[in-house]
């Protein structure tokens, strides 16, 4: 009995003694998203990442808009992997047809690949230098934030 206490009280310390395991800490990451409309909600086109990670590839969006509010899905994907990307941010009309966005968050959502265990964000949605013009169709967003 003596030696299973002995076991135990040996285990327990050589757990307390284990270093702690710990994420990464956050690096600065920029999503850059060229694309043009395909249809009412949808938008396909280009990408690359700097900072954290470096790639690039293909992306689809679909979004909807909810009064001044834009919600956005995309999959983007690169040859390190594919990102799943949720965002929202407020739409700002400067015309008609061509908006700016301000506020709102983006995330990383799943990743496979070399993105499986991604962690990724940022607040606001989008930069100041993102817009969507509906009278050439294009689109151009930039998402920064931070990854581990």
């Amino acid at each position: 009995m003596r030696a299973i206490r002995c076991s135990i009280v040996l285990a327990l310390l050589a757990f307390a003694a284990a270093p702690a395991a710990s994420a990464s800490p956050p690096q600065p990451v920029t999503l850059d998203l060229h694309g043009h409309f395909t249809g009412p909600s949808t938008i396909e086109g280009s990408w690359d990442a700097d900072g954290a990670f470096a790639d690039s590839g293909t992306y689809t969006e679909s979004f909807r808009l909810a009064g001044r509010t834009v919600y956005t899905r995309k999959v983007l994907v690169g040859d390190e992997g594919t990102l799943q990307l949720r965002a929202e941010a407020v739409v700002n009309w400067l015309t008609p047809t061509f908006a700016t966005f301000k506020a709102g968050n983006w995330r990383i959502m799943s990743g496979t690949g070399a993105y499986e265990h991604l962690h990724a964000g940022g607040t606001p949605g989008v930069t100041a230098d993102t817009f969507a013009d509906l009278a050439t169709g294009e689109v151009h967003m930039v998402h920064v934030g931070e990854a581990h």
